[in-house]
């Protein structure tokens, strides 16, 4: 993996985040958008991270994990960095 993992992600964005796992979980929305609806794409990783770790007895490598939703472009970006989706993907608006 590479040690010099950036992203610029430029404008007005409203963060929500969730303790239900060891490392921050966060989901990053246009401040135009209602973040509450994203609450269960916040909530899906950090359970299916806990049942990764214990089936394969292997811990998540990232010190965090980032998504941010966009308001265009229907192609997903996954890099070892934050992950990209549209907004009818995780916020359902």
């Amino acid at each position: 993996m590479s040690t010099y993992l950036e992203a610029f992600f430029i404008g007005k964005l409203k963060p929500i985040q969730t303790g239900q796992f060891r490392l921050p979980i966060g989901l990053f929305a246009m401040a135009d958008r209602d973040i509450q609806t994203g609450q269960f794409a916040v909530d899906l990783p950090a359970r299916a991270l806990q049942s990764y770790m214990r089936t394969f007895s292997y811990d998540y490598p990232l010190p965090k994990l980032d998504m941010v939703v966009k308001s265009s472009a229907p192609k997903l970006i996954l890099s070892g960095g934050p992950s990209t989706k549209t907004t009818i993907t995780l916020c359902g608006n």
